[in-house]
């Protein structure tokens, strides 16, 4: 994690999907404990996203309380359903 801005950027690494549940419910922990106007997740190293991986995005959104963004969306994120 990382300040840039007035933004926290959080780079994830390898799945995003129902393997990194417990990952991910830790980091939005955390982060609720760190004040900032936007969270932006850099995906760039994310290899696989599924719809759990989605789901997670969305409540940590509605979590956080904050507008969030995602940085470095390719291949898995951008793959036509």
């Amino acid at each position: 994690m990382r300040h840039a801005d007035c933004s926290l950027i959080v780079a994830l690494d390898g799945r995003l999907d129902y393997t990194a549940w417990n990952l991910m419910s830790g980091l939005i922990d955390d982060l609720r404990q760190i004040a900032s106007d936007r969270v932006v997740f850099d995906v760039s190293k994310v290899s696989t996203v599924d719809c759990v991986g989605l789901g997670m995005l969305c409540l940590a959104r509605d979590a956080l309380g904050t507008t969030l963004a995602l940085r470095g969306a390719s291949g898995p994120f951008l793959l036509a359903a």
